[in-house]
């Protein structure tokens, strides 16, 4: 691809991703709200009912000084409270995936103007029954197996090749509802990597203006935090229409 192309192409990209926001763009960000809402009251469901359990559990005991019953009681109760734990986690991961088929679905759909329905939601819930517990596997092995003091290194870099990969396969996706498109994602983000360069490069310098124009505002301004997260989601709700724009040119 000549020089001129490539930048007219990554021009067209960019101003077409502005020019298909519509008055859709107001129900993304009010369903991208209540996936954030819905998140944050079940993780906070999950740890009042495991604190609740841990309360139960009394380590504060002389685990020396006990008895043989006694010792067999609190490693029944131990036990119990292990399985409990696996139990919730699992639990709670099933309905993060199951908000957030929901939610993205419908905030994916409405971008690329694709219908939402049951049929769709139910494949959409399988992929991301098998996409999202992979990564999250992922981080959890590099947090147990690598050292302690490079391994937040290596799990921003999952979290960053995580992110790349989920905003090409889900535009994908939305073209076709089939599980295969996996298989696509990671062959088209590699494959043509460099088409992402410029796309990425636009990103971050968005991404830094803002931050950067926030800040300055703040200093003479005292504006609630929440204002920034609102900002957040504008920029990520635009970024969706960004991608989808790019994987579309790309497929």
């Amino acid at each position: 691809m000549e020089k001129s192309s490539f930048i007219k192409q990554n021009y067209d990209i960019f101003i077409n991703s502005f020019k298909k926001i519509n008055l859709k763009f107001f129900l993304i960000l009010a369903f991208d709200i209540l996936f954030y809402f819905i998140l944050m009251q079940t993780g906070n469901f999950f740890l009042k009912i495991i604190e609740k359990k841990a309360a139960n559990v009394d380590l504060a005991q002389n685990l020396l000084g006990l008895d043989q019953q006694a010792a067999s009681g609190l490693l029944t109760s131990l036990r119990g409270f292990f399985f409990f734990l696996i139990i919730s986690a699992i639990l709670f991961l099933v309905l993060v995936a199951i908000n957030w088929s929901v939610f993205k679905g419908l905030i994916w759909t409405a971008t690329a103007n694709k219908k939402f329905n049951f049929k769709f939601f139910k494949k959409f819930l399988l992929l991301n029954l098998i996409w999202l517990p992979s990564w999250f596997l992922l981080i959890f092995l590099f947090a147990v197996i690598i050292n302690p003091e490079t391994s937040p290194i290596f799990m921003m870099i999952i979290l960053g090749m995580a992110f790349y990969f989920t905003n090409i396969l889900y535009p994908l996706f939305l073209k076709e509802n089939k599980l295969r498109k996996i298989k696509e994602a990671f062959k088209l983000g590699i494959k043509k990597i460099h088409y992402f360069i410029v796309p990425y490069a636009i990103i971050g310098i968005l991404l830094y203006a803002i931050s950067k124009g926030y800040s300055l505002i703040v200093l003479s301004v005292n504006l609630n935090p929440n204002v920034f997260f609102g900002i957040l989601l504008i920029f990520i709700a635009w970024l969706r229409y960004y991608f989808v724009e790019i994987v579309y040119s790309l497929s």
